[in-house]
């Protein structure tokens, strides 16, 4: 049993939970600021909510008709912890999306799509094309703060398979839906091109309420940023694409 506070996005968070893992995953992240003050919200793990991730790992492999893999309960309770933190932090302003977040210049570039289709790629070959310019915020998961007239995008300790991570925050100004294709091509789009991919790629708590919290979110978000499809390959010109317009000034 861990029982621990975090800092995540800006907030403080306390997590109660069975096994050390998520303690050690979060290590990052603890904070012992104001440790005599009450954290923003807890999070506290049960039997249950380990089941229920292990019941939704085996519905999305079904669905997307994969090989199912065996996970241990300190792994399926970091996903527990993470949805119940995704549920709860909407309550700040800010909401979890599925995407790929890299910083150059303390600018923040957010890749998203469906799964399979190559947005940590499309990170690593800005890494690449940058240098030591470039940062990994998050690979997986990100956690986008919300406010009128900016958006910042933070680093957590759920970032994927590759675990590329930093523990900063960095304003957001462009964000690209990715899809296969022989070349490179990049084009802006309005909002209500791409609205209901926006909706696909963010995390959907239970709550109504809450639901139509994270709607009027999205509609702060695509207010205050940039928004592109990219067709793109693997290769190196990709990132050359991608970034000659997603980097333009405002």
């Amino acid at each position: 049993m861990a029982v621990f506070d975090i800092s995540l996005a800006g907030q403080r968070i306390g997590i109660d939970s069975i096994y050390d893992y998520v303690f050690s995953l979060c290590r990052n992240y603890i904070t012992t600021e104001n440790h005599g003050d009450a954290p923003d919200f807890k999070v506290k793990i049960s039997d249950e909510d380990i089941d229920r991730e292990y019941y939704k790992l085996i519905q999305q492999v079904n669905a997307e008709k994969k090989s199912f893999q065996k996970f241990s309960r300190p792994y399926l309770e970091s996903l527990a912890v993470y949805r119940k933190i995704a549920a709860e932090i909407v309550n700040y302003n800010t909401i979890l999306f599925h995407g790929s977040v890299i910083a150059v210049d303390n600018s923040a570039f957010m890749f998203t799509a469906p799964s399979g289709t190559g947005k940590s790629t499309h990170a690593k070959l800005w890494r690449e094309l940058f240098g030591k310019r470039a940062a990994m915020i998050n690979d997986d998961k990100p956690l986008l703060k919300i406010y009128e007239n900016n958006i910042i995008a933070y680093g957590s300790p759920w970032s994927g398979k590759h675990r590329l991570e930093n523990n900063i925050a960095v304003p957001l100004k462009a964000v690209a839906f990715l899809q296969r294709g022989t070349r490179n091509h990049i084009r802006q789009v309005t909002p209500q091109e791409i609205y209901v991919n926006i909706i696909e790629q963010t995390f959907k708590p239970e709550d109504p309420q809450k639901i139509a919290l994270i709607l009027k979110l999205i509609d702060k978000m695509i207010q205050n940023t940039r928004f592109y499809i990219m067709t793109c390959n693997m290769e190196k010109e990709a990132a050359v694409v991608a970034s000659s317009s997603m980097m333009q000034i405002f």
